[in-house]
Order: structure tokens, then sequence, then C-alpha cells
């Protein structure tokens, strides 16, 4: 009888299991072979490749240390997608205390790097001020104060003669922020646009932006006060401007408009210490033109304006209606504006000696020894000359 073989159980079950497991390697190298994600990246050929491809080229190698580091960056960057072009840029000053600006300056580094531009006439910052106002934020920059930024800028640029950023920052200013500008920053835009000569422009803003109230409007209230107070010190800029640059048209039609706009100021309840107007200094300019008229150095503009013999006139009928703080200056350049020379006519005991009255005429009344004789001969520059008895 033949022997037979025994076959113990845990031999059986040892042997499933090895085929079991070699059933599973196949199955996971077939998939792998159709999955080339996350399985084909810990593959020995990727690694090698890793492992071959060179940190640097052949020309890149001669390069300087920082110079290769400035390549990574770029390749950094390339592989993320590009430069990331939300970047705020910074625009470089040579200001210590400000000495860049970005969208999360407020706006009193602005005023200070403006402020300091000017002081220094520092081309290149205002220049850059101005692209970073007018190009870089907008008009929600710094809670709705860029209108006045912009003002402040068109100041400075008017004053170091950048008239390109000046424009620029005024058109900006009346596009954007019309409903918030200030009557005290147009004024200073005009006074601006008058140093480089661009009466057309200022004339313009005067018209636009410091107009006269609407009829109805209470003339009392803070805004149109200031207005009011705006327009005039301006038209008292423009006159003395031209004045003194021997354009005498121009300046008796701005004193004439001083004269309209004379009432509203005394019903507004604007004193002559609110207002301060130049009154002083137009008297001299009106003076200096009217001696350049009788030398022939100075020729009226064509336009149809009717000039008074002198030009000084014009100043006074404007004075005339405005509030006064009788100021003793204001009194002696009139004085010396109007009376060129004296002329003994005659003496009269009563008013049917008094010569005729074809110009203007002056009363001195007082008691005896009271100075009356002495304020006459200062006038006629004679020292002892008495036309009255005392």
């Amino acid at each position: 009888m033949p022997l037979q073989k025994s076959v113990s159980p845990s031999t059986s079950s040892r042997s499933i299991v090895q085929i079991t497991f070699f059933v599973l390697l196949i199955i996971v190298g077939y998939v792998s072979a159709f999955i080339p994600g996350k399985l084909s990246r810990f593959s020995t050929t990727s690694v090698n490749k890793a492992r071959l491809t060179p940190l640097y080229s052949s020309k890149e190698k001669n390069l300087s240390r920082p110079e290769r580091k400035a390549l990574e960056r770029k390749k950094k960057e390339k592989q993320r997608g590009g430069t990331n072009k939300n970047k705020d840029k910074h625009y470089n000053l040579h200001s210590t205390k400000v000495s860049e600006l970005t969208k999360g300056s407020s706006a009193e580094d602005v005023f200070t790097a403006i402020k300091r531009a000017q002081k220094r006439h520092d081309v290149h910052d205002i220049r850059n001020i101005a692209t970073f106002l007018t190009e870089e934020v907008d008009d929600s920059f710094a809670y709705g104060y860029r209108g006045s930024l912009l003002a402040r800028l068109a100041v400075a640029a008017l004053h170091m003669s950048e008239n390109e950023s000046a424009s620029k920052a005024i058109e900006i200013r009346r596009r954007d922020h019309k409903c918030s500008m200030l009557p005290m920053e147009s004024s200073a835009i005009i006074r601006g646009l008058l140093r480089v000569h661009n009466t057309t422009d200022a004339v313009e803003i005067l018209e636009d932006e410091l107009s006269l109230p609407q009829d109805g409007s209470p003339l009392d209230s803070d805004k149109n006060r200031d207005i009011i107070k705006q327009r005039a010190l301006s038209l008292g800029s423009v006159a003395s401007r031209h004045f003194f640059e021997g354009e005498p048209c121009m300046a008796v039609t701005s004193c004439k408009m001083l004269v309209d706009i004379g009432p509203l100021v005394q019903k507004a309840g604007l004193t002559a210490e609110e207002l301060n107007m130049p009154w002083n200094r137009i008297i001299q300019g009106a003076a200096q033109c009217q001696t350049g008229i009788r030398a022939g150095t100075v020729i009226p503009c064509k336009l149809e304006v009717v000039l008074p013999c002198n030009l000084v006139y014009s100043v006074l009928h404007a004075m005339s209606v405005f509030p006064s703080d009788n100021d003793d200056r204001d009194f002696e350049s009139l004085s010396n504006a109007l009376i060129r020379r004296t002329v003994f006519i005659t003496g009269a005991v009563d008013m049917d000696g008094c010569p005729e009255a074809d110009r203007g005429e002056v009363v001195f009344i007082g008691r005896s020894n009271v100075g009356k004789s002495s304020l006459v001969n200062m006038v006629r520059l004679f020292s002892k000359l008495h036309l009255f008895p005392t």
C-alpha cells in the first residue's frame, strides 16, 4: 500500500497568502501605469532626472552672487505665475522724513512731502508726488482729502513753474472733487496762476469755483461768507498783479467787479479785519501803472474799458464800498498817488470866490491852532505858506 503525504492546514494557508500577495502586486502595477499623478512622481526616473538637471547654466555660472540671487527670484516669480500686478508701487522721495509714498501713506505724509519739495524747490519730488496723486490713488484716498492735496500740489507746482503737473492736478481736482472744493484753496490756485501769467485759467476758476451766491441764498451763511471773502481777495490779486505788470484795462475791470461785490460784502457782515484786503499794494500798483502811462512806457490795451484820469481813482471807488479799517498807510498811499503837484489858484472869503468845481475837493475844518495850515502845507510840500487864517 503506497504511502500518502499529508498536508497540514498551516502550510496550505501560507500558500494562499503568498498567492494573494502576488496578485495584489500585479494589480497595483497595472493601476500605477495608468495614473500619472502622485504615484508617478515618486518614481526613480523622475528623481534621477531632478538630480541630473543643473542649477545654473554655463552663462549663469559667470554671474556674480547678487545677480544669481536676482535671477533666482525672477525664476520663482515666474513659477508662481508672474509678478504680482496688484502690488503697491513705491514713489521714492529725497526727503528723510517721508522717503516714499504708497497707497498706505496718510494725508499728512503727502502734505509734508509737498511742503518740503516746495521749500527745497525739489522738481524730482514734486513730479513723483504729482504722479502718485493723479495716477496711483483714486478719490477715496486719505478719507476724501485727495482734493485738498491736489490743490496744495497745484500751488506748489505753480510756485516751481511745473505747469504741466499743476494743470493735471487742477483738472483732476475739478473733475473728481467738485463738491468738496474749498474757496480758500481755489483762491490760492488763482494767485498761483497769476504768478505764472496764466490769467485765462485764473479768471475761469474765479467764475466757476468762486461765483457769486444765487439770489435768495443767505449771504450770512458760513459757506457764502467764505465764497464772497475769497472772491474779493482774488479780485484784489488780479487788480494788483495787472497794475504792476502794466495792464491797466484788466486791473480796472477787476476794480469794477470789486465795486459790484461791495454791497454783498456789507450784507454778509464781513468786517475789514476779516477781509484783510491788500488795498495798499493795489494803490501802489495803480500809481506805478499811472506813472508808466504818463511816461509812455505803458500803453493801455484796446479793450472797451474806459480808464479814469488817474488809475488810483478806480481803487478809491472800490475802497469806498468796502468796510474800512481806517489804516493810515492806505490814506498816505492815496495822498502820495493822487497829489502829484500843487498850484495856488486863489484865496476866497466866500463861496462866490471859490474856483469852479471841475475836480475833487477836500475841506479841512477845525478850531484855531489845531494844525489845519500845517496839514495843508504838508500836502503842498511847502513849509511856510499860510493859505487860510487860523
